[in-house]
């Protein structure tokens, strides 16, 4: 039996993904096969963004995926 390993992104690498999609309009497939990585991660990563309401560098915390006042 094999553990999985959970990849972990520095909040940077986060927030310029979400960027990718929210502002300069790529598909959460085309930006996460450009970063050589899960689309669904980055999906999900983008859906926690929208439901902020806060684009990322501003307020959006990245690591814990919410909103910091």
């Amino acid at each position: 039996m094999s553990k999985r390993v959970t990849q972990s992104y520095a909040p940077e690498f986060r927030a310029e993904a979400i960027k990718l999609v929210l502002e300069q309009g790529f598909s959460a497939a085309e930006a996460a096969a450009r970063l050589n990585m899960n689309q669904g991660t980055l999906a999900y990563w983008v859906t926690q963004a929208r439901k902020a309401g806060t684009p990322p560098g501003h307020g959006w915390n990245t690591k814990h995926g919410r909103v910091d006042n």
